[in-house]
């Protein structure tokens, strides 16, 4: 009879040993999205499409080359920035290995991160906001009505890697950047 018991006591271990932290493994990284990787994902989503539909929506040459620009510097700048929010993660996992833990530090660490990606999604903002200032009003009705008033229900216009101007879209389905 003990010898069951210590069986069973012992499938139980395994199974919450392996079965509980697996269960947590990607907990948050499914299906959900940073602020800034929902504002890039929207940004990218309509810059391409505009893009995409510039013969349809009238775009000037100026225009043209001005989103094609913005679209150029907010994806370097995002780049840029998303290398150093991931060097400031290294260096705070690192203070944290120390002991004592300088949590002065550590703090500063954490504030320049999300000072960091605070500077991203206010970027992103300005940039959206710069596409939808470089259309006139009637451009904007126009792309929408592409982009949405399909009859089928399939969104036009949209972030994809053939309809892109400037080859391939640097955002995948789910709004995230591409590695």
């Amino acid at each position: 009879m003990n010898k069951n018991k210590m069986w069973a006591a012992g499938f139980l271990a395994v199974a919450l040993a392996t079965g509980i932290p697996s269960s947590y493994a990607f907990h948050g990284s499914y299906g959900e999205r940073s602020g800034s990787e929902d504002l890039a994902g929207k940004f990218f989503y309509k810059a391409c499409g505009v893009l995409s539909q510039r013969e349809a929506l009238g775009l000037s040459d100026e225009q043209v080359n001005t989103l094609k620009n913005l679209k150029l510097d907010i994806q370097k700048n995002l780049i840029r920035q998303g290398a150093e929010i991931k060097i400031l993660e290294l260096e705070l996992v690192s203070k944290l290995h120390n002991t004592p833990i300088d949590t002065g530090a550590v703090n500063k660490l954490i504030d320049q991160k999300y000072d960091l990606k605070k500077a991203v999604n206010k970027e992103l903002v300005n940039a959206y906001a710069k596409l939808k200032s470089t259309l006139t009003e009637e451009q904007w009705a126009k792309f929408k009505e592409l982009q949405y008033g399909r009859s089928s229900g399939v969104k036009n216009g949209g972030a994809n890697d053939s309809a892109c101007p400037m080859g391939t879209c640097p955002m995948d389905m789910k709004g995230k950047m591409k590695q």
